[in-house]
Formats: C-alpha cells, sequence, structure tokens
C-alpha cells in the first residue's frame, strides 16, 4: 500500500503541467505588453521616435484675380449649360450620331456652336419632315389605302 501513495497521480501532474504553461504564457504575454517599446526600438533601431501633432488646415486667403476668375468659370459654366438644355432633340441626336456618345456637355456645345449653320440647316430639314412631308404621306395613304400596300 505504501508503494501506490508514493507513485504520483498520473492526472496531477497534466494539471499542473498545464497550469505552469498557463501560468508562463500570461506572464510572456504582459512582459510582451509592458515592453512593446523596447522590443520595437531594438528591432527598428534607425526609426526615430515622431510625435504625430494634429493637423491644421489653413484655409488659403482669395486674391480678387481668384474671386474674379470663379465667377468667369461659374458664368461660363452656366452658359454651357443653357446651350446644352436649349438643343433640340434633332440636333443633340445628330452630334451624338455623328460624334459619338462619350462626349461631354462642354463638347457638344463647342461642336453645336462651331457648325451652327449645319444644325439650322438640320433642324430646318426636320421641321420640313415632320410639318411637310408627313402630313403629305399621311394625306395619300388615307386617300387609296392600296398605294400603301404597293411601296
Amino acid at each position: 500500500m505504501e508503494e501506490l501513495d508514493r507513485q504520483p497521480n498520473r492526472g496531477n501532474t497534466i494539471f499542473w503541467s498545464i497550469l505552469f504553461a498557463l501560468v508562463l504564457a500570461i506572464f510572456v504575454g504582459v512582459s510582451v505588453y509592458f515592453g512593446h517599446d523596447r522590443i520595437a526600438e531594438s528591432i527598428n533601431p534607425e526609426k526615430e521616435n515622431v510625435s504625430q501633432e494634429p493637423q491644421i488646415e489653413v484655409e488659403p486667403v482669395l486674391t480678387v484675380q481668384d474671386v474674379l476668375q470663379a465667377r468667369n468659370d461659374l458664368k461660363e459654366s452656366q452658359r454651357v449649360d443653357s446651350v446644352f438644355l436649349s438643343l433640340s432633340d434633332v440636333i443633340l441626336v445628330d452630334i451624338l450620331m455623328t460624334h459619338g456618345t462619350s462626349l461631354s456637355i462642354a463638347d457638344i456645345v463647342n461642336i453645336y456652336e462651331s457648325n451652327k449653320s449645319r444644325y439650322k440647316d438640320v433642324q430646318h430639314g426636320a421641321i420640313i419632315q415632320k410639318d411637310v412631308i408627313t402630313p403629305m404621306l399621311s394625306v395619300d395613304s388615307a386617300r387609296n389605302p392600296r398605294d400603301s400596300l404597293r411601296r
């Protein structure tokens, strides 16, 4: 019986081993937490400690010329928007079909203003098509429905 009491209990040994490993891990974690500055300095000694100061944004003071330029830019932007919005659908479709749909509004206005006479003719042709030719075709087909089938 005395021999059984002298042999260490295997479960007791495992418990103390796990407890020792847990205490060791906590000790290492606390050491790293409190000593992370010294560890970082030993790993990267070239870097200096730079304190980060809050960045204060300074708004530049505008000059009279800056204000006048901003006003002129705004006027031009509004003029371009006004011309673009006043374009008829026929003219806009013609510009987009001719030059592509990837144009900016300013590009469309520049194309229109550089070719005003051409686009006036396009608009005039669209009016003639709508007011003269289309009604004539509808009157002809109303008079003799069989003629419209032969075409």
